[in-house]
């Protein structure tokens, strides 16, 4: 009996999986430039987040990789001026510096509940993003682009900088 207890909760659990995964690439892919839904932006870090913290199933973090490279992919295919195999390469990297993000976070909340632990993840991702314009190719890719709809939200960068949105 307890065997088939733990077989459902471990489909349950794969299924929550997938659903999340799969809920975070159609953001990752709706908040590319092609079709840019600036929701889109914010939900598949917040699915993604949540599988990272709640699902236990095996090889997390490579589905984890896969489901955000191949959104990537799908997502920037006509947008980055690149031989697919060149931008299969750099999205693979990026992704990479994504999983690393995700278990910092993982590693500095674990069990924590206390508000200000929330605060730990945008503290990343900022400074993440603040870190990626220093680099070659500027703010192409920062996550603030996708929020020119929030008039009110883009004023932000006049205090905060591009790196507050």
């Amino acid at each position: 009996m307890q065997r088939l207890t733990n077989s459902r909760l471990a489909q349950s659990d794969a299924r929550i999986a997938v659903a999340l995964l799969l809920a975070a690439a159609v953001c990752l892919v709706f908040s590319s430039p092609k079709w840019l839904v600036p929701a889109a932006a914010w939900l598949a870090p917040a699915f993604l987040l949540y599988y990272v913290q709640y699902v236990t199933i095996r090889r997390k973090w490579l589905w984890f990789l896969l489901a955000t490279v191949s959104a990537n992919v799908a997502a920037l295919l006509d947008v980055m001026p690149f031989p697919w195999f060149v931008m299969a390469g750099v999205l693979l990297f990026d992704g990479a510096k994504t999983i690393l993000l995700f278990m910092l976070h993982r590693w500095l909340v674990r069990d924590r509940t206390a508000f200000v632990w929330t605060l730990v993840f945008p503290a990343l991702r900022a400074v993440r993003e603040y870190v990626e314009t220093r680099g070659d190719i500027g703010t192409f890719a920062s996550v603030a682009n996708t929020q020119f709809a929030f008039p009110w939200l883009v004023q932000l960068a006049a205090v905060t900088g591009l790196w507050g949105i």
